[in-house]
């Protein structure tokens, strides 16, 4: 009788193309985003949100990170661009 341990394998588990073009595809066009376009001049949030948008849709397209990491790092991605955080009174 075997047991579930020696049923197994330890094979290392294929990460796709895609998901390896995704995780660096994603954050190169981020960076680009937020360096060469201004989409409004009065408002610099409007970009920055379009450069976080861009990131998140290329790696849930291309699977590169779980989906469950996406509705942790939206908001923490959020808040370090500037466009969520505290209420300014």
């Amino acid at each position: 009788m075997s047991t579930a341990a020696e049923n197994h394998s330890a094979e290392p588990v294929e990460i796709p193309f895609r998901s390896k073009v995704g995780l660096w595809l994603g954050p190169l066009i981020f960076i680009a985003m937020l360096l060469f376009v201004e989409l409004d001049p009065s408002n610099p949030l409007v970009t920055r949100m379009a450069a976080v948008i861009l990131l998140m849709a290329i790696w849930w397209i291309t699977e590169a990170i779980p989906l469950s990491a996406h509705f942790v790092s939206t908001p923490r991605d959020n808040a370090w661009a500037g466009i969520a955080g505290r209420q300014q009174d």
